[in-house]
């Protein structure tokens, strides 16, 4: 990951970051863009969190329209979602998405068969 000037932040018990590395050979930009992160305003954060979750809901909606699955709430849910996403729409969208991606057969199997080492 170093080679990729990746950043590495490991995040304690509550998801506080706790340690950062840094590729050594990188530039005085990652840490100007970690420092910004870390002192980010608390509604900065919960609008970035919003836009998250509408983009994790919008591919959970593609996937299930690609398989034909049913789909449909997923674009209330998605237009639904609130800054910090304070009505857990992910979580909705979650069980929604979850519910109609495996069937009722489904049995996962470790070395089986494709989609099975993907769950």
């Amino acid at each position: 990951m170093m080679g990729n000037n990746v950043v590495v932040v490991s995040c304690d018990a509550h998801h506080l970051p706790h340690g950062i590395m840094l590729p050594l050979h990188g530039h005085t930009e990652h840490s100007d863009q970690v420092k910004e992160q870390l002192e980010a305003s608390e509604p900065l954060k919960k609008q970035l969190w919003k836009q998250t979750v509408e983009c994790k809901i919008e591919n959970q909606k593609n996937v299930l329209m690609k398989l034909g699955n049913y789909y449909e709430p997923m674009i209330e849910y998605q237009r639904n979602v609130k800054s910090g996403d304070v009505t857990n729409m992910e979580g909705i969208a979650a069980q929604h998405y979850w519910k109609y991606l495996i069937t009722l057969d489904f049995l996962r199997q470790r070395f089986g068969d494709s989609p099975n080492h993907f769950f």
